[in-house]
């Protein structure tokens, strides 16, 4: 019985683990593979191997000479290895089509290898057949087009249930000034991307294009480097759908684009903790139409904790598009150092943009939006008018906003902390701190207001709606550490602390983005703690807390408005 046992144990290992097989550069195809006697070709173990085995590949170069491709032709579970553990097998061929070219529905997995093309010319490093539903997967691996005018992958049409991951690996398209893009991706499941270094260049061709029914797209913690025309996520104009698309943790340098979908077919859409420097003129994050309906609601999307810089000469921070709704842009600090160019562009509905900073010459424009809430935000402008009203035009014109807790100071070289033209009537405006630019603080119908007694006045007669817009907001210096070297964190005694809009729970907030800064170090010398109720910061609750309080006693902001008191 024992006996019979310990066969089973043998045969279920073998079964599990399969076998190892060996190739060196010194081998021989005749030989049969083992440790000692190593074959010759990696072409002759893919061709050789049963399913769930292993190779590992000796030190060396491997010019696989059968057609010069190294074809992954069968449908076996496979793993090919470094025999070190180190980067040194190299995967050559001459071929003008491929090094890898999968022709089968197989399972196949690279550890430590490098593979890239040495003839006068090549169209793709990693290249599929049609209808294929392989599963590959790459792990520390160099994968370098060597200057070849052809791109590192083409995932072929047809089967769906495909995935490729990158793990760990060093991708260079480095003459990608032909096709569609370094990743031209077609009818898959999903594309992996993490701890890899990416360098793209040549051309305008961006480094990921998609095609057809696509699955996940999932990029994470990935250095990305391209020449600054470049677009690294393009999904305009292409034919097909996405389900979800992932970036986190990435930093990109020299882009032209980062993310550019218009019209077109995506699921939800995580871009977060992402460290951006774009240095081409375009839109960095284009988020849906820049105008018209088109067919395709964009929503459910996630722009947060992004670093976005602009070099550029022309193009805004972020485009929340006519068919983007419902997204969560939030915690982003954007800089543009454009003369000319927006920050953050609305122009689609019910977006929550919250918590961002924006350093530019015009950091918000809100264009023929609707229902949107942009609330405690810092922007500040170098250039132009900090925060402009789409000038009105029947029903083009912002309605059903709400405006709160910002901060807009046109102090840096701007003109005017607020401009617009009309009929804002609808959109409730609030709590907010304006501090002027080079000529007054607030521009309405081209009449400057300069004082908060004045710009009540002004809504008053202006709105029906909401005749009491600027009740509460202030025009001040909400006394920045440094705003010209971007520390936007604010200083203790800022007149934007606790003087925001109240909340249910904790009374007054603040007014701005209010990052940088921890709350524990506005406490005065002589203040143990916090006091729920202290409205004003000075570690006591007396009657001008109770006078804070009572400003918005039996005030609601509900719609309808007789839900206030049902």
């Amino acid at each position: 019985m024992k006996r019979f046992v310990f066969l089973l144990v043998l045969v279920w290992t073998y079964c599990a683990f399969g076998t190892t097989y060996y190739v060196a550069t010194d081998g021989d195809n005749g030989n049969t593979g083992g440790i000692d006697d190593p074959w010759l070709t990696i072409q002759y173990a893919v061709n050789n191997a049963g399913d769930g085995d292993t190779v590992k590949i000796g030190a060396g170069t491997y010019n696989e000479t059968a057609e010069n491709i190294l074809r992954l032709n069968t449908t076996n579970t496979l793993t090919f290895e470094s025999q070190s553990g180190e980067n040194d097998v190299n995967v050559v061929t001459s071929s003008t089509i491929a090094v890898l070219y999968v022709e089968a529905a197989g399972t196949y997995t690279f550890s430590n290898m490098t593979f890239r093309p040495t003839g006068a010319s090549c169209s793709y490093l990693l290249l599929s057949a049609d209808d294929k539903a392989f599963h590959l997967t790459f792990n520390n691996c160099t994968m370098d087009m060597d200057g070849k005018a052809g791109i590192l992958l083409y995932t072929g049409g047809g089967a769906t249930a495909k995935s490729i991951k990158y793990d760990g690996c060093t991708l260079i398209g480095d003459n990608i000034n032909s096709y569609e893009g370094m990743f031209y991706c077609r009818d898959f499941n999903s594309i992996e991307l993490t701890n890899c270094d990416i360098t793209k260049d040549g051309g305008p061709y961006p480094v990921f294009w998609f095609l057809g029914t696509c699955g996940t797209l999932k990029l994470t913690n990935c250095n990305i480097t391209c020449d600054n025309d470049a677009t690294v996520v393009k999904l305009v104009g292409f034919t097909g759908s996405l389900d979800y698309l992932i970036v986190k943790n990435n930093t990109i340098n020299d882009c032209y684009r980062f993310v550019f979908c218009g019209d077109d077919d995506i699921g939800p859409l995580e871009i977060c903790d992402n460290t951006i420097l774009s240095s081409g003129n375009g839109t960095t994050l284009t988020i849906g139409r820049d105008s018209g309906t088109g067919v395709n609601i964009l929503s459910g999307f996630v722009i947060k904790n992004n670093t976005i810089t602009m070099t550029s000469t022309a193009g805004h921070c972020i485009l929340l598009g006519t068919n983007c709704y419902g997204a969560e842009l939030s915690h982003n600090t954007f800089t543009s150092t454009d003369a000319d160019d927006y920050g953050i562009v609305i122009k689609g509905n019910y977006n929550n943009v919250h918590h961002n900073i924006c350093k530019s010459a015009k950091p918000l424009y809100l264009y023929d939006a609707q229902y949107n809430k942009v609330q405690y935000n810092t922007f500040y402008s170098i250039g132009s008018v900090c925060f402009f009203w789409r000038t009105a035009g029947g029903d083009t014109t912002p309605r059903n906003n709400i405006v709160t807790n910002n901060i807009f100071d046109a102090s840096g070289g701007g003109t005017y902390a607020m401009s617009g033209t009309n009929a804002h009537h609808d959109n409730l405006i609030d709590y907010n701190c304006y501090k002027a630019g080079i000529y007054g603080a607030v521009r309405l119908d081209d009449t400057t207001y300069d004082d908060i007694d004045s710009l009540r006045s002004k809504w008053a007669d202006w709105s029906d709606t909401w005749p009491e817009n600027d009740a509460h907001s202030i025009i001040a210096d909400p006394q920045f550490f440094d705003a010209a070297s971007g520390d936007f964190g604010l200083k203790p005694g800022s007149p934007c602390l606790n003087t925001g809009r109240p909340t249910f729970s904790n009374g007054y907030t603040n007014i701005g983005a209010w990052q940088g800064i921890s709350r524990s170090e506005l406490l005065p010398a002589n203040c143990i703690e916090w006091l729920e109720m202290d409205f004003n910061g000075d570690c006591k609750v007396d009657f001008n807390d109770f006078a804070l309080f009572t400003q918005s006693w039996l005030e609601c902001n509900l719609d309808p408005p007789e839900a206030c008191w049902e």
